[in-house]
């Protein structure tokens, strides 16, 4: 009866999945954490049911819950070694409290202290863009209708477009388009329209939560209209539309479902909507980057209204001309701003990007190099994608920068904002050529994210 027991307990147990066999010796044939391992894992927590045994009487009904039970034991141990595996293997962290003088709000390294995938939330637009391209020079139009002079009312400015794409954008999703791309699992915070289901299965595709976006059934999503000279000057019109709807996204109820977040990230969208996200990350205690761009572009931010948005974040991210409309529009001088701030990221255009904190020394990073210059919209959107996934990766800022610059060339060499590919090979590549062995090197290490 021994041996008989013995050769029942060694025999395979065999599963059935969607119509093919699996033994339960098919998880300990397979190392725990292995992609196989994974897979063989799945199909078995899915189905834990036993055939019934071919040799009737060869044991009880009781011996054979027994064996039923021990074996999904074995499968929810080997369900805990993977996840323990992979717990150790995530080397991101938790950002520290931002102080006006300095500290990093994301440290490079706080020890290998095990975690989940971070959460960081982007509240802002959504939109589809309406590109055209125009086969000439907006300054030699200028010229020739000289407005100033003659008054604009007196005319109509008109030219001719020889191109037209559609294509999806807004600030909020081209960064989360980002950030899903390179493994991150952004929130995204937004309002949108009726039409929004189709835009919606991309994003999530990419990695996007759209599960906190308000969506206004008796309106559309945002529309972005750019038309791009041959000097890749741009003009643009800006329909709000369902933005409108962001102000009703609260931050207290996302937090009482997932626990916590660890960035918020307010960009450009209606005013309401980014005072009550910043409002309330202080509120709640939750590290925010300002990025008012935009709205702080079409002059719809009064003074009170932009400290409000300005002061206690951990980052401040705008270009030269934004940098110098935030000093004008606070009376803030350019000491006072960092003051307020734990960085200010200001990005450059050509010349790259320049990284300040409050009585420490600036951090320059060059631009990375373009193959080909398709498109430069969404450049700055992927800039962010870069930087904010980098100090998630833990990477100091000056390596978080580099990764965001090297983001910005690939979405750069590609038209359209959701349009360029991000592989492990492609971003590796490009840090290695602009800025050495070393950059590419710390990327391989810290990096997790699966190609798309």
């Amino acid at each position: 009866m021994a041996e008989m027991w013995a050769a029942f307990l060694s025999s395979p147990v065999r599963r059935q999945d969607a119509g093919r066999g699996l033994t339960a010796h098919d998880l300990t044939r397979r190392k725990p954490g292995s992609q196989q391992h994974s897979r063989i894992l799945t199909r078995s927590v899915q189905s834990p049911r036993v055939e019934p045994l071919q040799e009737p009487g060869f044991a009880s009904q009781r011996i054979r819950e027994l064996v039923t039970a021990v074996d999904i034991a074995r499968v929810a141990l080997a369900a805990a070694e993977i996840e323990l595996e992979r717990e150790r293997r995530r080397l991101t962290f938790w950002p520290a409290q931002t102080t006006a003088h300095g500290e990093d709000p994301l440290p490079v390294d706080r020890g290998d202290v095990p975690r989940v995938r971070p959460r960081i939330a982007v509240a802002g637009s959504v939109a589809t863009d309406h590109l055209m391209q125009y086969s000439g020079r907006f300054a030699d139009q200028f010229s020739r209708h000289q407005f100033f002079e003659k008054g604009l009312d007196r005319h109509v400015f008109a030219i001719r477009a020889t191109e037209i794409a559609v294509r999806r954008g807004g600030i909020a999703a081209n960064i989360c388009f980002g950030m899903g791309c390179l493994g991150l699992r952004p929130l995204l915070l937004s309002a949108v329209g009726d039409d929004f289901e189709e835009y919606r299965s991309w994003l999530e595709y990419h990695g996007v939560d759209t599960r906190y976006v308000y969506v206004n059934r008796n309106s559309l999503t945002s529309r972005f209209d750019i038309v791009m000279d041959e000097d890749f000057m741009q003009m643009a019109t800006f329909y709000e539309g369902a933005t409108l709807d962001e102000a009703n996204i609260g931050l207290g109820p996302i937090i009482t479902e997932l626990g916590n977040l660890d960035l918020v990230l307010v960009t450009s969208s209606s005013t309401e909507a980014m005072l009550r996200h910043t409002r309330e990350a202080k509120q709640l205690g939750i590290p925010f980057a300002a990025d008012p761009s935009q709205r702080l572009r079409e002059g719809m931010l009064n003074p009170e209204q932009l400290r409000d948005l300005v002061s206690g974040a951990a980052y401040l991210l705008c270009n030269n001309y934004e940098k110098a409309l935030i000093e004008q529009t606070t009376r803030w001088s350019p000491d006072e701003v960092l003051d307020k701030v734990g960085v200010r990221v200001t990005t450059q255009a050509s010349k790259g990007v320049l990284i300040e904190q409050f009585n420490r020394l600036p951090i320059r990073v060059p631009a990375a190099s373009v193959r080909k210059l398709a498109d430069p919209t969404g450049v700055g959107d992927a800039f962010r994608a870069g930087f904010f996934t980098g100090l998630f990766w833990g990477l100091s800022l000056e390596r978080s920068a580099q990764t965001g610059c090297a983001l910005a060339a690939l979405k750069l060499e590609t038209v359209g904002t959701q349009e360029y590919a991000v592989s492990r090979y492609d971003l590796v590549k490009k840090l290695e050529t602009v800025y050495g062995d070393a950059a590419a090197e710390e990327i391989i290490h810290r990096a997790e994210w699966s190609d798309r």
